[in-house]
């Protein structure tokens, strides 16, 4: 498979994709630690991305879009101006699940600026359940048919601990 970098149809430039499937990551304390993702297209192992704190939205702007599968949980916690997983992720199907933490495939927690998952692809989640709780400014997730994507004996814990006023205060600022 061929990705064409030119910037008009005169000349075709090709360049090969590199498809890698990688080992679990731990990604934490920095934005620009995302980049271990770089060409992984299937996560054989877990992903945990946590404890980034001092960081502002405009370093969140990597993307990976050859990410397609991770075959055990996927951990987000306490990650400071994240406000959606949708760049980062925006290819992510299958979470297989063959190995949980605490009977989850998928955690999110404590994110205080993640405003959506973003998961748009995400349409299975084979083994596990989800946990989110304490993000209180995310919004849709209730949305979102999570009993389509789990297996039906799955937990699925959703806290929606919104403060309806910052809610309201961040959807006037989006429509401006």
């Amino acid at each position: 498979m061929y990705l064409n970098h030119s910037k008009s149809n005169k000349y075709l430039h090709l360049t090969p994709l590199i498809f890698t499937v990688c080992r679990s990551l731990d990604i934490r304390n920095s934005p620009s630690e995302l980049s271990q993702l770089r060409n992984c297209t299937v996560i054989e192992g877990f992903l945990l991305i946590t404890l980034m704190n001092q960081h502002n939205p405009q370093e969140f702007t990597q993307t990976f879009p050859l990410l397609t599968e991770v075959t055990e949980f996927i951990i987000i916690y306490r990650v400071h101006n994240l406000r959606s997983l949708s760049q980062i992720f925006p290819n992510l199907s299958i979470i297989r699940g063959t190995t949980l933490f605490e009977g989850y495939a998928l955690i999110v927690y404590y994110n205080p600026h993640l405003e959506d998952l973003g998961l748009s692809k995400l349409t299975t989640i084979s083994r596990g359940g989800v946990r989110l709780e304490n993000n209180i400014v995310l919004c849709y997730v209730k949305t979102i048919a999570w009993k389509r994507i789990v297996n039906s004996d799955a937990e699925i814990t959703i806290e929606v601990s919104s403060n309806p006023v910052l809610v309201f205060v961040l959807f006037l600022k989006n429509i401006h």
